[in-house]
């Protein structure tokens, strides 16, 4: 619903079922209106609570704070930076909030200052952010990635999942589509050297056909003990 007069119709549906039917439960409420049932236990609880029933106790509240938070002076503003800087001096690090906060108590019992400290680390921060101490992280940019065409271009590594003491760990050799995310090949095993490694990739290419391109890893089970001893031999 996106009216506020919906909303406070939809409120007035529930406090006239209440009348109507004061014995049901609130998941009955909710069933007959068709709304969330903590929808119906928050505005059936406003309702009962309510000493005068007027057309203000089916309004929505507002969501801002009752009290506003406390204007931070421009001197407590002066002091975190200054602490800032000689904290940092003095420790050979950035001082963060905790420890400003700590200077500002310690200055706070000795000195009798006319507006009020900060007492919380996040308020620290803040005006750490607002005097320029602290910047935001700057946005990384991902340029998107040309993906190849569906099943062109596979990619294939080991799994392993630790099965216990007892039974010790269960491998699977998984192939999948570069282009798609597919599942290609699947298979598992107690283990792979470069003798059952190679045995795998000879069961792929006899069940799923040839891509135009495979792309693993330099596991040595993949690539370095096939390569033993030959100097001729690449892997894209």
């Amino acid at each position: 619903m996106d009216s506020e007069n919906a909303w406070v119709l939809e409120r007035v549906k529930l406090y006239e079922l209440m009348k109507q039917q004061p014995d049901w439960s609130l998941r009955r409420y909710a069933r007959e209106l068709k709304h969330d049932l903590q929808w119906v236990r928050r505005w059936a609880a406003r309702i009962r609570s309510a000493p005068v029933l007027t057309l203000e106790t089916f309004r929505s509240r507002s969501r801002a704070p009752y009290h506003p938070p406390p204007r931070i002076a421009e001197e407590v503003k002066k002091m975190v930076g200054e602490l800032r800087r000689e904290l940092t001096e003095q420790f050979h690090r950035k001082a963060g909030a905790k420890t400003i906060l700590y200077g500002l108590q310690k200055y706070g019992q000795t000195q009798r200052l006319p507006f009020a400290l900060p007492k919380a680390c996040s308020t620290i921060t803040r005006i750490l952010h607002d005097l320029g101490w602290i910047t935001p992280p700057r946005s990384v940019w991902h340029e998107p990635l040309d993906l190849p065409p569906p099943m062109e271009e596979w990619e294939m590594d080991f799994g392993e999942i630790f099965l216990g003491e007892d039974d010790g760990v269960f491998e699977s050799f998984v192939v999948v589509d570069r282009g798609t995310s597919r599942l290609v090949y699947l298979e598992g095993g107690s283990g792979y050297n470069a003798e059952t490694a190679l045995e795998a990739v000879v069961r792929l290419f006899d069940t799923c056909g040839l891509p135009k391109r495979l792309r693993f890893d330099r596991d040595v089970r993949l690539w370095g003990a096939w390569t033993a001893g030959s100097t001729n031999t690449s892997a894209s």
